[in-house]
């Protein structure tokens, strides 16, 4: 049987093990009509598939297979206003099928494991997606900007779910019907400013989805919201200075069946790194990061590290002096979450540390 850390009785029999040999036949035939004129293109692809799942299970002596038809029609559309600017405009519709998956993940005894197991019924999903981009490059004033949505709608005959069991989790897919849809949203954008040798980058977005899951055998709906944004700045203060400094926020915020949230976690990762070349053949090199993270229960929600390199160049080999931690951050945590599972990581990290290299160029 397999025991919880704390020594009860999880499950009683063994389904985990398995031996299964699995093999797919795919038949294909499809046809592409595009359409080109001047800045239009625009295309239509029509794709069959004949596919055969079979599955040998040679712990339990059982053979089977399974054969559908599926079609995967897709339609492009793009369009230049210009040489610089260009909008694509993309469908497409999809069927597949694979096999069942069933995961745990927990302890064993003693030791922690995870154990996959693809017995059961085949899992099919059927996929509608619509894409747009919009994007604009100029370089010679050295400008790039973007633009892209997406709009995706799934069906499928199993649902994922999670069974908690004292320390034990228990995933899986169930035999149950269900649709998820969702969207995406990002921007970007990149300009190199020649009088001051720097390049920005800026770039933000955010996905919206909707899905059902089972938790604790129990069906419930899941609202998730994420939106990001990104900034960095790369500059070269003449030919001795490099800086580089980029800043990632994040935010993930989920509800059940509609009514309160159950987790809301803002996260910052920022780092600025500095390298300075003393003589030629000579740089030094700084960099420091910061992290946060909203849901980080311990003492290391805010978490600062600092390194530093000497390095001397010749032609045949390079001589590096690392120094590693050199505020001594002790531990590092980050907690993250699915739409069932919240984990929060808890890492004791090496105290400061110095070390020098040797790197060597034989070509």
């Amino acid at each position: 049987s397999l025991l919880g850390i704390d020594g009860r009785e999880a499950i009683t029999e063994d389904r985990f093990l398995n031996d299964n040999v699995y093999d797919r036949w795919d038949a294909k035939a499809g046809v592409e009509l595009i359409y080109r004129r001047n800045t239009l293109q625009f295309g239509v692809d029509a794709e069959m598939d004949y596919a055969i799942l079979g599955r040998n299970d040679q712990v339990r002596e059982k053979k089977d297979a399974d054969g559908h038809l599926f079609l995967h029609p897709s339609l492009f559309f793009i369009f230049s206003f210009t040489p610089r600017l260009k909008m694509e405009l993309l469908s497409y519709y999809s069927e597949d099928y694979a096999a069942f998956s069933h995961n745990y993940t927990g302890y064993i005894m003693t030791d922690y494991r995870r154990i996959s197991n693809l017995d059961g019924n085949f899992t099919e999903n059927k996929i509608h997606e619509i894409d747009f981009n919009l994007k604009y490059s100029n370089p010679l004033s050295g400008l790039f900007a973007s633009s892209e949505g997406k709009y995706w709608g799934k069906w499928s005959n199993t649902i994922y779910g999670v069974t908690f069991i004292g320390d034990l989790s228990d995933v899986r897919s169930y035999s149950i019907g269900n649709k998820s849809n969702g969207y995406s949203i990002e921007g970007k954008v990149s300009k190199y400013f020649d009088a001051l040798s720097s390049t920005l980058d800026i770039s933000a977005g955010g996905t919206q989805y909707w899905m059902s899951l089972m938790r604790q055998e129990e069906m419930i709906g899941t609202d998730t919201w994420s939106p990001y944004l990104h900034f960095a700045c790369v500059s070269n203060l003449g030919n001795q200075v490099k800086t580089r400094y980029n800043v990632n926020y994040s935010y993930f915020r989920t509800k059940y069946n509609g009514i309160s949230d159950a987790v809301s976690i803002h996260a910052l990762q920022q780092k600025l790194s500095v390298e300075y070349q003393l003589f030629p053949g000579v740089i030094v090199h700084l960099a420091g990061e910061h992290f946060y993270n909203s849901a980080v229960t311990t003492s290391a929600r805010h978490i600062l590290f600092l390194d530093g390199s000497l390095l001397y160049r010749t032609k045949r080999c390079d001589l590096i002096l690392e120094a590693k931690n050199l505020l001594n951050t002790l531990e590092y945590s980050y907690s993250r979450t699915t739409d069932a599972v919240e984990f929060e990581s808890v890492y004791l990290l090496r105290q400061r540390a110095v070390m020098f290299k040797v790197r060597f160029n034989i070509n």
